[in-house]
């Protein structure tokens, strides 16, 4: 599973980075940025993903150290993408409907 998203990088900075799942934890690379760093998180670091579906479908990512936000650039099913994850990781992950 990959999904894109819009990364919260700096004050008024965005920069697109794809999502991906594995066993163990979450990863996130840049798409064309190549001077952003990729972001590996362990599954044991996650405290909490929160998927928001508002105007836009957001993401929100906590871990023990950092949070990490964004917004999904293509229109999809956050349902799918709880599904995926769960199927991934056992961290908790949550679906908001507003």
């Amino acid at each position: 599973m990959q999904y894109w998203l819009k990364m919260k990088t700096g004050f008024f900075e965005t920069t697109r980075y794809c999502l991906s799942a594995f066993t163990g934890g979450i990863e996130l690379f840049p798409a064309e940025d190549k001077t952003k760093a990729r972001i590996q998180v362990p599954e044991d670091d996650l405290i909490v993903i929160t998927l928001i579906r508002e105007k836009n479908a957001e993401i929100e990512i906590k871990t023990r150290h950092q949070i990490f936000t964004g917004i999904f650039t293509e229109d999809i099913d956050l349902r799918d993408v709880h599904h995926d994850l769960r199927k991934h990781i056992s961290t908790d992950v949550i679906y908001v409907e507003m």
